[in-house]
């Protein structure tokens, strides 16, 4: 099966004339190579993270209302909107509206 073999596996070049074997062969090589450059254990991003700082938040903590400022960052809009659906469709929580940045700065000038 191509999708377990690894790198030891691919040592040898297939002998072949056709085209599209080689190809596949060059393209399932690059996916090896690609994968012995991770850094081997658990690959978490910024939602995965956001999401789990927010159940944790909302085991915590239990108000009547949330409200939630997500600065147009859709990692933190994304974990929000999961953790929170129930409030959501409650109406418990609620989104705030992001502020011009350039509008806060005149405001702060003047």
């Amino acid at each position: 099966m191509i999708g377990t073999l690894t790198l030891n596996n691919w040592k040898m070049i297939p002998f072949c004339t056709e085209r599209i074997i080689w190809i596949h062969y060059v393209a399932e090589l690059a996916k090896i190579k690609d994968r012995n450059k991770l850094i081997k254990g658990m690959h978490i991003n910024s939602t995965y993270t956001a999401f789990a700082h927010f159940w944790l938040i909302q085991q915590l903590v239990q108000p009547k209302e949330w409200r939630f400022v997500t600065d147009d960052d859709s990692s933190l809009a994304t974990a929000i909107y999961r953790v929170f659906s129930k409030n959501f469709r409650l109406y418990n929580a609620h989104p705030l509206c992001k502020q011009n940045r350039q509008e806060k700065i005149g405001k702060a000038k003047t």
